[in-house]
């Protein structure tokens, strides 16, 4: 019962974290597009899709700088949902495998049809 609780402890931890880094990195490439716009001169943005955007991020272009942190920070509660199937996984806990999958799924399914 111990190694259940030292896990759960562990689990949390490791999902707070990644809550942190994915919040933090977000937060700077997304205050990186801003400075960038903001030495250029000019504030306004364009939409950037994900097929442009390595080559925008390779240009240094502001917008594509924006857009990398906004899907850092729609990736980042993915990432934690995918680690949590892992733990209830490892853990034999197949209710809440199956809880966490379904999420998982609704997310992905939600990301095809927006992009529709």
């Amino acid at each position: 019962m111990a190694d259940r609780h030292h896990s759960h402890g562990s689990a949390r931890m490791l999902v707070v974290w990644i809550l942190r880094i994915g919040l933090a990195l977000a937060t700077l490439l997304m205050a990186a597009g801003v400075g960038l716009a903001w030495a250029e001169g000019r504030l306004t943005t364009h939409p950037v899709t994900l097929s442009q955007l390595g080559s925008m991020l390779a240009q240094g272009r502001p917008s594509a700088v924006m857009e990398a942190g906004i899907l850092v920070l729609l990736a980042t509660p993915m990432l934690r949902v995918l680690v949590l199937i892992g733990v209830f996984a490892r853990e034999h806990d197949s209710r809440f495998t199956a809880a966490a999958s379904a999420v998982a799924a609704l997310l992905i399914l939600g990301v095809f049809l927006g992009q529709l």
